[in-house]
């Protein structure tokens, strides 16, 4: 009988922790998790030094999803000492088998509109997550420090080499002009300074501009210190 938990992996080099849900019929086994960062971590460190722990065992599927995503929020990726850099309690465990293949097989459009509500929800708490300049700050640092450690290993971009077709241009560029307009633009209402002292450059909304000026930032976009 499958028993679903929900477990922390500690690195016991650094201390970091990743927290994940897992189906198992047996309690004692080796999984430690399938996030893209860990994996990258366990082969630099070794798995003789992460170690797991179980936090919960649940009564159901709805059950350790509801948990994961009580515990893996926006806040607990943004963290620095976590390896998670995705939501907790979007998807499940059967979506994809053993064999890779898709057993939901001719509901597809079930599946796709679940997917689209998961990343909607993603896309609404990393929004809120906004709010808070210094947290969203160490979570885009966070993620920024995931794609360096991802490309340092090996890791390599799944459209290189590959380009688009005239027709899926002439789309982009359509849908590109519709969604660029005015408020639409991503960059609307915001401009780049820069600081010497700090030696950043960061992306402001224009209205903030004088109070950076104020304190010695300097308007424009510098990429060399």
């Amino acid at each position: 009988m499958y028993k679903y938990i929900i477990y922390k992996i500690t690195n016991i080099v650094n201390n970091k922790i990743y927290i994940g849900k897992h189906k198992t019929n047996k309690l004692a086994d080796s999984y430690l998790g399938s996030g893209s960062i860990l994996k990258l971590a366990i082969e630099k460190y070794g798995k003789d030094k992460f170690k797991r722990e179980i936090l919960f065992e649940c009564l159901s599927e709805d059950e350790a999803n509801r948990l994961e995503a009580e515990i893996v929020d926006e806040v607990f990726i943004a963290r620095l000492d976590t390896y998670n850099i995705m939501l907790g309690g979007a998807g499940g465990f059967t979506y994809i088998n053993s064999t890779r293949q898709n057993i939901y097989k001719g509901h597809d459009k079930q599946c796709k509109s679940a997917i689209k509500l998961a990343q909607q929800a993603a896309t609404k708490k990393i929004n809120e997550l906004k709010k808070d300049k210094k947290l969203y700050n160490e979570y885009k640092q966070k993620i920024s420090n995931s794609v360096k450690l991802f490309y340092k290993h090996g890791g390599k971009n799944g459209f290189a080499g590959k380009t688009h077709t005239n027709k899926t241009k002439k789309i982009l560029s359509e849908k590109s002009s519709i969604h660029q307009k005015g408020t639409g633009n991503s960059q609307y209402g915001t401009c780049w300074i820069y600081s010497d002292d700090s030696r950043q450059t960061i992306k402001i909304k224009k209205n903030e501009l004088t109070s950076y000026i104020n304190n010695g930032w300097i308007k424009g976009r510098k990429l060399n210190f």
